[in-house]
């Protein structure tokens, strides 16, 4: 019983430290005639985070995860309070898919290809921006994998 209260207490500590959201890297993004702010999540750790337990996101504002390499990817919502779409973009930064995915849901999204990153973002920023599938985005294509757009 005592070994299980240790475990527990170091897990909870772990929590306690986990970085917060402004320790993460943040950079802009343009894409068509908007630019958006994107906080990055690069590690394990930043990705299996993700968006959790964030009350609202400013609009204009997303995260970007990056898979390096780029590999199959399933997202969720699971203690996600806000409804989100996410953008599957492939290593020549094109967009390859966008998921409408609903707060607190287990449902995985993904593609059936390799995803370089995916773009989270409120519900509905890629339609109001006329952003779809087929649009790439310049500042995440790896040029020397990919024909020009």
């Amino acid at each position: 019983m005592r070994r299980l209260s240790l475990v527990f207490c170091l897990f909870a500590l772990s929590l306690i430290t986990t970085p917060s959201r402004a320790e993460l890297q943040t950079r802009s993004l343009s894409l068509g005639s908007t630019t958006l702010i994107v906080e990055v999540a690069r590690t394990a750790k930043e990705q299996a985070r993700g968006l959790m337990f964030r009350e609202s996101l400013p609009e204009n504002h997303g995260m970007l995860f990056v898979f390096s390499p780029p590999r199959h990817v399933a997202m969720w919502m699971k203690n996600t309070p806000i409804d989100l779409d996410a953008a599957f973009i492939d290593r020549c930064g094109r967009i390859v898919r966008i998921a409408h995915m609903k707060r607190h849901t287990t449902e995985q999204h993904g593609w059936p290809g390799l995803s370089a990153y995916v773009l989270e973002d409120n519900a509905g920023w890629f339609e109001r921006n006329a952003i779809a599938a087929g649009t790439h985005v310049p500042a995440l294509s790896e040029p020397t994998h990919c024909d020009p757009p």
